[in-house]
């Protein structure tokens, strides 16, 4: 009867370890990851005020500042379509960089190859310049 108690304590406090180590391990591999989102949303509540402030002011009184305004929305546009373009054209430059890469790696494999076959097979060049 005591062995029964002291196996029952046994399991209930390894169970116990056992949670409190699957609740502590995720938390210590998540934080780097928290502060991540953390910033994000920092940057989205300050795009959020921005842009709260932004239809604010377009909601001023006067047909000057109503223009102003959308000249400011019109260059933010622009300004964004530009770094838009820029994103694209490095993306260009990138996949232009990977298939020069790819195909100096298949040349490499092809004079691998080509090494391989005069180690195996000397007289061959011999009788390709005959």
């Amino acid at each position: 009867m005591m062995k029964h108690t002291y196996v029952l304590f046994g399991a209930f406090f390894t169970l116990v370890l056992m949670v409190s180590t699957v609740t502590a391990v995720p938390y210590n591999y998540s934080q780097p990851a928290m502060e991540a989102i953390e910033k994000i949303e920092e940057k989205r509540a300050m795009n959020s005020i921005l842009s709260a402030d932004s239809e604010s002011n377009v909601l001023s009184k006067g047909l000057i500042d109503l223009i102003i305004q959308i000249l400011l929305a019109i260059l933010s546009f622009i300004q964004k379509l530009i770094a838009f373009v820029f994103d694209l054209l490095q993306i260009v430059t990138l996949i232009e960089m990977i298939i020069s890469a790819i195909m100096r790696l298949i040349t490499v494999i092809f004079e691998f190859i080509e090494a391989i076959i005069d180690l195996i097979n000397p007289n061959r060049k011999a009788l390709l310049i005959n």
